[in-house]
């Protein structure tokens, strides 16, 4: 577990865990704004730590996950919300969609009139299948199937 969350005082740890209960309700998860966040009366708190707990359970990502029975898990979720998330390396993202488009340009020249699947409004799933398909390799996976 990460120094961060060991060090934390009773208070902390108290707001903290309003939080990790609470905090999903709060998260920005409607960027159309039809759905206004709730408050729960354990989000209010002010502070150092209610302003990080803020920061890592009502951003625009929210967890549930208080309800799960294992502590372990609990603890694992946790740790990977309260922490910073790490910078994209942004030129190996560009070079991957860059690669795809051409890629599809190829064949929409080559098989022009033929039926094929598209990126057209999904090419932001290229980062995520490169950072699966790396992981994936890197675990030891001989075939991935794509359906």
């Amino acid at each position: 577990m990460p120094e961060a969350i060991m060090q934390k005082s009773a208070e902390d740890e108290r707001i903290f865990e309003g939080y990790r209960r609470w905090g999903y309700l709060a998260a920005n998860l409607d960027p159309l704004g039809f759905l206004t966040p709730i408050v729960h009366p354990e989000l209010v708190a002010t502070g150092e730590a209610a302003a990080a707990a803020r920061k890592f359970y009502c951003g625009t990502i929210g967890a549930e996950f208080v309800h799960i029975d294992d502590a372990e898990r609990r603890r694992w979720i946790a740790a990977r919300m309260e922490c910073d998330a790490p910078q994209p390396d942004r030129s190996y993202i560009l070079e991957r969609l860059i690669r795809a488009e051409l890629f599809e340009q190829v064949l929409q020249a080559r098989y022009l009139g033929s039926k094929r699947f598209s990126l057209e409004g999904v090419t932001a799933v290229i980062p995520l299948l490169d950072r699966v398909l790396s992981a994936a390799a890197a675990a030891g996976a001989e075939q991935v199937v794509l359906a």
